[in-house]
């Protein structure tokens, strides 16, 4: 994570978060941050890292959420095995359905030697939230604003409109505003609101 992603995480400031890094007393950390400085990109730091610099910071409980989440993520990824064997059914099934499509398609339209025939799918539809991202993208880019203010504006009109401070939600419930809002399905009307201004 980088300092602005660990600053949104935990609510602080950036020079809170600075002050948690040097508290750390982890070299490899320090050397991080210098080399980021040098190079002026966002130093990008590791769970453990990241871990770390929030119990520098005091936050215990959250550290030890993203250690359990971490964890849980390892337990609910897929083995080797597993993916080989999914990949296996994936090719049978696909070369099911090829031989029923040759089976079913009439002699006249067969192709020469040679030429590819390509299936005509239909299109799959953007999520709601796929399609905000991108209004919110697209605005920010044509108005050269960066994404987070063009973000902050959406959220403002959403409390005014909702009468609901998604940010203060969010963040007592530890998590991204965007999650909040579409765990709570409000994901259509901020897409609406989005529409509204900046369309």
């Amino acid at each position: 994570m980088t300092i602005k992603e660990i600053v949104k995480l935990t609510g602080k400031s950036e020079t809170t978060i600075r002050r948690w890094i040097s508290s750390a007393k982890m070299a490899h950390i320090s050397a991080k941050m210098a080399d980021a400085g040098s190079a002026k990109v966002p130093a990008d730091f590791t769970l453990d890292e990241t871990i770390a610099i929030i119990r520098a910071g005091g936050n215990h409980t959250l550290a030890d959420l993203l250690k359990q989440n971490a964890e849980q993520d390892k337990k609910t990824a897929l083995t080797k095995r597993e993916i080989q064997m999914i990949q296996v059914a994936v090719r049978q099934v696909t070369e099911d359905i090829m031989e029923q499509i040759n089976r079913t398609r009439p002699a006249k339209t067969e192709l020469p030697p040679g030429k590819i025939e390509m299936l005509h799918l239909p299109s799959p539809e953007k999520n709601e939230r796929d399609q905000l991202n991108q209004i919110i993208r697209k605005y920010a880019s044509n108005q050269s604003l960066p994404h987070a203010i063009v973000w902050g504006q959406l959220y403002q009109e959403l409390y005014y409109r909702l009468n609901i401070n998604v940010r203060k939600r969010a963040q007592n419930r530890n998590m991204p505003i965007i999650d909040y809002i579409e765990s709570e399905g409000m994901l259509l009307q901020a897409l609406s609101v989005a529409k509204t201004m900046f369309r």
